[in-house]
């Protein structure tokens, strides 16, 4: 939550905003005014002057005291110090534990009744910065875009399973590499560059940016768990023979495959493997782009039916290939809108000429804008009937009545000298 002084946030309206995760100041505006008033108009002089003597019957003696017409003096001034002063320390409280400061330190520094203004209350530490609300609003729409965009990765993800299969590979990778002796060290590194050319191939076979990125991560972690491996493969003491001639690499469908310790065979297997994950991502490219097409035709004519119901057409008119029930629709559309136009053009004819006020007609014609047709109809009738019941007859203003949809645009009215002021 961020709290914006925009422009003035002094008293309760700071008892407030203190609550907020950080609070913004525009460059001008008004902040402070820490405290507690109240007031008491003594009329009780103004009574005893007029004759009148107010008694009051109270069940306690202490119930609503410091009426208008009792003097404020002695025990109710006393009371109601008390209670300006307890309510002065709930709002010293509350300000000090929103902004993570000490009672003490609010009561003296802050609560004085003193203001700040714009960039003063920085260094002061009742605001945190300096901005505008739209700045604010803008900052709180980039986090939520960005929250958005997390949420969906994390989905896009779990509904890949190719990317799952991988990003398990590479955290078993990962565990191994981080605890390998030399002997260990050879053989990740091993799988390490085979997993890495398999990811290598499904950035190649990614069909957009984003799942590209996804990949590129997974390929990076694979080639620091390369040169990990790598690393303390190259600590082991030198032999001389190797005594590995099979080695155990793991498939990208995890099976285990045994295969001879030679640079040609690991290439091989290697090249087998990028050539089976390129295939499998091929068809997953293609099912999911299929898919999208189907989701893609299904929410456009959803989208024309909505649209076309506004309008009055059925479904199948909306979503057939027959543009004429569309251009009938248009037709009407626009036939609607020039009887609004007109209608809204004798209002304020009719208003100017029944009110005498130029501005307040168009506010109500503005108004009128926004109601429905009925509602507009309604209220040109309205003031048709008091313009005729305002001038005598003979002496109306010439305004033309608008008849039916499409008529020409009645022209503005004469203003009369009569006027119902």
């Amino acid at each position: 939550v961020t709290a914006v002084c925009n422009t003035s946030m002094c008293s309760a309206a700071y008892w407030i905003g203190a609550q907020a995760r950080d609070v913004v100041i525009t460059p001008a505006g008004e902040i402070g005014s820490l405290g507690v008033i109240g007031t008491h108009m003594d009329e009780s002089q103004l009574y005893q002057d007029a004759g009148l003597v107010v008694t009051y019957v109270r069940s306690v003696p202490g119930k609503a005291l410091g009426q208008s017409t009792e003097a404020m003096a002695g025990e109710v001034l006393d009371e109601w110090q008390s209670q300006v002063d307890r309510l002065h320390t709930l709002f010293v409280e509350a300000v000090a534990r929103g902004r993570g400061r000490t009672a003490e330190d609010v009561r003296a520094n802050w609560a004085t009744g003193a203001v700040w203004f714009g960039a003063e209350a920085i260094p002061a530490g009742l605001a945190d910065r300096v901005g505008t609300l739209s700045d604010v609003v803008t900052g709180h729409l980039q986090e939520a875009a960005r929250q958005q965009a997390h949420q969906g990765r994390d989905a896009r993800r779990a509904a890949d399973p190719a990317y799952g299969q991988f990003s398990a590979r590479v955290r078993q990778l990962e565990d191994g590499a981080a605890r390998a002796l030399p002997p260990q060290a050879s053989a990740l590194n091993v799988q390490a560059q085979g997993l890495y050319a398999e990811l290598d191939a499904a950035c190649l076979a990614a069909i957009d940016p984003v799942t590209f990125d996804d990949y590129a991560d997974l390929r990076g972690r694979t080639a620091e768990a390369q040169h990990t491996t790598a690393t303390v493969a190259r600590t082991a003491p030198p032999q001389e023979e190797d005594p590995m001639k099979m080695i155990t690499l793991t498939a990208a469908d995890g099976t285990t495959h045994e295969v001879e310790n030679t640079p040609e065979a690991i290439q091989a297997f290697l090249a087998t493997q990028a050539s089976a994950q390129t295939q499998a991502t091929a068809t997953q490219v293609a099912d999911a782009a299929q898919a999208a097409t189907t989701a893609a035709q299904g929410a456009h004519a959803a989208h024309l039916t909505h649209l076309g119901a506004l309008f009055g057409l059925t479904p199948e008119q909306a979503t057939g290939s027959d543009l004429e029930p569309w251009q009938g629709a248009a037709n009407r559309a626009a036939a609607v809108s020039d009887y609004r136009a007109a209608l809204l053009t004798e209002l304020e004819a009719l208003a100017v000429t029944v009110d005498g006020n130029t501005g307040a007609a168009a506010q109500i014609v503005k108004l009128a804008g926004q109601a429905s047709l009925t509602d507009l109809q309604g209220t040109v009738t309205a003031y048709r009937e008091r313009r005729d019941a305002l001038v005598p007859q003979g002496r109306q203003s010439q305004v033309p009545v608008t008849g039916s949809e499409g008529g020409e645009a009645p022209k503005k009215a004469v203003k009369t000298r009569y006027d119902r002021n």
